[in-house]
């Protein structure tokens, strides 16, 4: 999209718009700040450079959410339910006290990412990365994990019970690192 839609993104935000329903938003660049109480519902995001921004009372409902760089971006108090997340970086970022509980990431980037009382549970993550990231109270039960990788991850109080798709190997170094995890029980049906 052009520049002039970035500013008119911008001038709905300063002009006090917070609510996005249905909308189709493609942008360039929203790079380095504050966005207070948005709330996206039925919307599609695509290709935005949010860059070193902050986040506080995010909502995301039933959103698509393609190709986005949320990298060195801190998201406190959020919220997000049946919504993907496609081809995201979200390299050095920061969540505090949210729930992204009941959505899907596939292939994003979470490298470097810190994680303080978030819930993602429920979620399904494909292809996803997760390496040098630190989590502390973190609830990811009930979750599906296909070739995600957990490489120098540090886990602080954080349970990982009833998922799927992790090998044992990396379950067992998860707990080493201080995970609580527990894959689904298998029940023999005769």
């Amino acid at each position: 999209m052009s520049e002039n839609m970035s500013i008119k993104f911008e001038e709905l935000i300063e002009n006090g718009q917070s609510e996005f329903f249905g909308q189709s938003l493609n942008f360039d660049k929203l790079e380095d700040k504050n966005f207070k109480s948005l709330n996206f519902f039925q919307s599609e995001l695509e290709g935005i450079s949010f860059i070193k921004s902050v986040f506080e009372n995010l909502s995301i409902k039933s959103c698509f959410i393609k190709g986005i760089d949320f990298s060195n971006c801190e998201f406190f108090d959020s919220y997000a339910t049946n919504y993907t997340f496609e081809n995201c970086n979200f390299n050095f970022a920061t969540f505090k006290t949210s729930d992204f509980s009941g959505g899907g990431f596939d292939q994003v980037n979470f490298t470097n990412a810190t994680f303080i009382e978030c819930d993602f549970a429920l979620c399904e993550f494909q292809k996803c990365n997760f390496d040098n990231a630190k989590f502390n109270n973190c609830n990811f039960n009930a979750s599906i994990f296909e070739e995600t990788t957990f490489e120098n991850t540090i886990f602080t109080n954080s349970t990982f019970k009833f998922i799927e798709g992790l090998d044992e190997n990396t379950m067992k170094e998860m707990e080493i690192k201080g995970a609580t995890v527990c894959p689904p029980y298998e029940i023999a049906l005769k």
